[in-house]
């Protein structure tokens, strides 16, 4: 358990420290008026990899568990009088309860493992939104022509090998997912929108162009050449992207409703459109004049 300490003349200590850097948990300590003040920051890329060590040390631990189930378990007697049967009966016994105990270990491990992913995702998940909608609010501002000259906020932050670029200002919003390897950038994913009066005069939306790249030998080759829009307002939100790829004409859209619960959206790929509304699901053939499918 990680612990933390406080005092009013000075810096407390800290248990298990160790474990905590371990885990991508840092402190760091302020003095304020009356004592000291700890803020806890955490390093959502070393959380991953910490998880990735647990779960592999879970796996060896299962594995020599099961290679040792046999010797525990199924012991051979010695001989056939009372005594040997005894002693048989009593190692039997505790290496049934060995492997029980080592069943219970395995399922706590494994679902600390998973609080620990869920955790590291909520962290990764927060600061990028939190970004987003700090860069929202300075559009919205320009928008209004309360800082028309406002210069533009840049959001930037690295997560594993996947790098978060989210920048905004008079001229719009741009996103970017830029992929790293060993050797350089593998490949990107950009956003960019135009602020514009969202459907029935309130609210905002943006018009978007998506482009996707990945990096070969012979150069940068395309594989997403998209445009769309999305908007927000009272009344609730909606969103749209489609382009050419590779495999052909690709699109996706969504409804929701102000209460921010998606309520309809649909999925374009090889020439069918998979679609739902509330409850309903269909399937629409765009090609050769076909009936659309509802289920």
């Amino acid at each position: 358990m990680i612990k933390r300490q406080f005092g009013s003349g000075a810096i407390a200590g800290c248990y298990d420290l160790p474990i905590a850097k371990c885990l991508g948990v840092t402190f760091s300590d302020y003095s304020v008026e009356g004592g000291i003040m700890s803020l806890l920051n955490i390093a959502p890329e070393l959380v991953s990899a910490a998880s990735g060590n647990l779960e592999n040390l879970g796996t060896t631990l299962r594995n020599a568990t099961a290679a040792a189930a046999g010797q525990t378990t199924a012991i051979a007697a010695p001989a056939a009088d009372e005594v040997s049967a005894a002693v048989t009966a009593l190692f039997g016994a505790r290496g049934q309860e060995f492997q029980t105990l080592s069943a219970k270990a395995a399922a706590f491990h494994d679902e600390f493992v998973n609080l620990l992913n869920g955790g590291a995702a909520q962290y990764v998940g927060t600061e990028v939104a939190n970004a987003r909608q700090t860069v929202l609010n300075a559009v919205n501002t320009t928008g209004t022509g309360a800082a028309a000259a406002s210069p533009a906020q840049t959001f930037s932050q690295n997560f594993g090998p996947v790098q978060v670029v989210i920048s905004g200002g008079a001229g719009g919003v741009a996103e970017s997912l830029i992929l790293n390897g060993p050797f350089g950038q593998v490949g990107s994913l950009s956003l960019s929108g135009i602020p514009f009066a969202a459907p029935g005069g309130s609210g905002i939306g943006l018009a978007v162009n998506g482009t996707g790249s990945i990096n070969t030998p012979l150069g940068p080759l395309t594989w997403l050449s998209a445009t769309g829009s999305e908007y927000a307002g009272p009344g609730g939100f909606g969103a749209n992207l489609g382009g050419l790829t590779p495999v052909g004409y690709q699109a996706i859209s969504v409804t929701g409703n102000a209460l921010g619960q998606i309520t309809g959206g649909s999925f374009t790929t090889f020439g069918m459109e998979f679609f739902f509304q509330g409850s309903q699901f269909g399937v629409i053939p765009l090609f050769a004049n076909l009936p659309p499918v509802i289920f």
